[in-house]
Formats: structure tokens, sequence, C-alpha cells
């Protein structure tokens, strides 16, 4: 596990990569709870 943090730190489109899915995930739940309470699905 400590050797795939030390990859993300070596190589900056890995952190990109991390950061992109972070990003991702966190609008893609917000959103799908937002579609669901409002009855749109």
């Amino acid at each position: 596990m400590h050797n795939f943090f030390e990859g993300l730190m070596e190589f900056h489109f890995l952190q990109n990569a991390l950061v992109s899915a972070v990003v991702i995930g966190a609008v893609a739940g917000i959103l799908g709870c937002f579609i669901i309470l409002r009855g749109m699905s």
C-alpha cells in the first residue's frame, strides 16, 4: 500500500488522475442524491 502512494507522488499525471477521480466522484454522488430526491429518475 505504501508503494502505491509513493507512485502517486512520483508521477504528476497520477496526481491529476487522483484529484480528478475524487472530484468526479463527489460531484456524481451529490448530483445522484439530488436527482433521486427530486424524483427525476
